[in-house]
């Protein structure tokens, strides 16, 4: 039954963030927000022209006050009290007083991207690394990895084992017993008990959050939050889960929905929506509109001949759209199931797509009958066709994560073209069809990298510093890459071998939406088509004050 932690009357305001603030919107699982346990105070990271800092905000307060010396600060998190804010820089976990002051280091933690963390109310923090979880006082000292045995499935809708292999280890949360944290890994919510290391699987389901409602809150995907009832002394949902929200801004490359609720009900998050536009842009980042009627775009791919762009529209059952580039006309080509990864085969006179798990394509003339390219268990994306039929996909395996998978169209077999323990994604097949471009984590940070088509062979890294996404220019001299929100080429010589050489920072698309991987195309004129979403929600937040009041009426007892 939904408790009543406070009641009181609905209220929605939306907050503007300070002066040239927004909301530092990174790839992945980095987090820019969060909001105190009594609902007094949201903590964010502000991006302000390119630098990043923890601000405070006091919601009975008119102006956010920045707190120095928390420049680089991501995920944040409160203490019980709501006194402290906690934060991970560099491979650090500090905490900082909400009055300011200097940062404390509390602990040191292994490189890469934090997952996030919580503070319990016995002075223990919890976080989370893509290898795990830890734990670590809030005086300071070593951390100690939470051991954990092989989950147990709760019944209906609990995950499998499987899915708790896979991914990366996010969203720690203790309950309210104090010895127990929930947190999502893979594509599940699982709890595990922190005295005997005892796992539960949960459901299936990402960035949960306990409500003192006896409900999780969680993210559904396409910008919705939903809840579920759940028992807290059982580790157990049931009963059905309930959309309460749309509209939610979901960060980049397949990251978080950006929202938070304090303990009594106060909600607060980013909007989002499906009105989003195609632009088009030049290598300096100078943008024309394409023309044609804000919907919810996503995955854009232009033609071989550059006059026809393949785009997905949301909401689901997401559909296939034409847009004529000459006329700045658009129709749906295909709708009715949910379609995904647009990819045009290098004839132009077929479109691969993802329907339902599985890699179909069409021909313009039959677009109601698709062809299934290869008949394969699991669910592979991120089509790339060859001249030879042959098609490099990303495939989700237990053992692996993503592995890069190559499917034949001519025959319907398929084989494994690399498999580590690595995620690998983002696969780009060159003009020439020699070789195939990706992204893989392997070096534990995202890096593009290059290997020879259809195999075998080493790789060669091309991106510096990080990258995603390499897409090829039309005559295989150049690849392009997003690094964060900055867009990138890279001058590259193909044949017997494979050279980057020369690499360029072409513009800087934080204006630009990133909340899905690839959003964004090249054509083979050399311009990118972008999707721009709602350009002011990044400046500001959506505060609902007495939530759970709305809770109860969506939800029924």
């Amino acid at each position: 039954l939904l408790g009543r932690p406070e009641a009181g009357p609905v209220s929605r305001t939306d907050i503007a963030l300070g002066a040239n603030q927004r909301l530092n919107i990174a790839p992945g699982p980095a987090y820019p927000l969060a909001i105190s346990r009594d609902g007094k105070a949201i903590a964010y990271v502000a991006n302000q022209r390119g630098a990043t800092s923890l601000v405070l905000r006091m919601l009975d307060e008119d102006d956010p006050r920045e707190l120095p010396g928390t420049e680089g600060a991501r995920h944040p998190f409160f203490a019980p009290d709501g006194q402290q804010v906690g934060f991970f820089r560099e491979n650090r976990l500090e905490r900082v007083s909400v009055l300011g002051g200097t940062p404390i280091v509390v602990t040191t933690v292994e490189p890469g991207t934090p997952g996030g963390a919580s503070w319990g109310s016995e002075g223990t923090i919890v976080f989370a690394t893509g290898s795990g979880l830890f734990l670590v006082p809030e005086t300071g000292g070593q951390p100690a990895r939470v051991e954990m045995g092989d989950p147990q499935s709760a019944p209906a809708q609990a995950s499998d084992s499987t899915a708790y292999r896979r991914g990366v280890v996010r969203w720690p949360e203790h309950l309210p017993d104090g010895d127990h944290v929930i947190f999502s890994r893979g594509t599940g919510t699982h709890v595990v008990d922190l005295r005997t290391g005892e796992l539960r699987s949960v459901f299936e389901g990402t960035q949960a959050h306990y409500l003192s409602t006896n409900h999780l809150i969680f993210h559904a995907g396409q910008e919705r939050i939903r809840v579920i009832p759940f028992d807290p002394r059982s580790q157990e949902v049931h009963g059905s889960e309930t959309s309460v929200v749309d509209g939610v801004f979901r960060g980049p490359g397949g990251g978080a929905a950006i929202f938070a609720v304090s303990g009594n009900g106060t909600l607060v998050y980013q909007t989002g929506s499906f009105e989003r536009t195609l632009w088009s842009v030049d290598r300096e980042g100078r943008e024309a509109p394409i023309g044609v009627a804000a919907r919810g775009f996503r995955f854009p791919r232009v033609s071989p001949d550059g006059d026809r762009l393949a785009v997905i529209v949301d909401p689901r059952p997401s559909a296939l759209w034409l847009v004529n580039l000459q006329r700045s006309a658009a129709a749906p080509l295909r709708s009715g199931d949910h379609h995904v990864d647009p990819a045009w085969a290098p004839d132009g006179e077929r479109l691969g797509f993802a329907w339902n798990d599985d890699q179909h394509w069409i021909r313009f003339d039959e677009p109601e009958e698709p062809t299934r390219v290869a008949s394969r268990p699991g669910s592979q994306y991120q089509p790339s066709w060859s001249d030879e039929g042959l098609v490099m996909v990303s495939e989700t395996t237990p053992e692996n994560g993503l592995d890069l998978v190559i499917l034949d169209g001519r025959d319907g077999t398929s084989r494994a073209f690399l498999a580590t323990p690595a995620n690998e994604s983002d696969p780009a097949i060159s003009p020439d069809g020699a070789w195939v471009a990706y992204t893989t984590d392997a070096s534990g940070v995202q890096e593009v990298h290059v290997a020879a088509f259809p195999g075998p062979g080493g790789s060669v890294v091309v991106s510096e510093g990080g990258g995603v996404e390499p897409t090829w220019s039309a005559d295989g001299t150049e690849l392009f890459y997003r690094r964060g929100v900055e867009m990138w080429a890279a001058r590259v010589r193909t044949g017997s071998n494979f050279e980057a050489e020369a690499h360029t920072m072409l513009f800087d698309a934080a204006r630009y939406d990133f909340s899905q991987v690839r959003n964004w195309d090249v054509g083979p004129d050399g311009r990118f088509v972008m999707v721009k979403g709602d350009p002011s929600g990044l400046s500001r937040l959506r505060i609902v004050q007495n939530w759970f009041e709305e809770l109860r009426s969506i939800v029924p007892d």
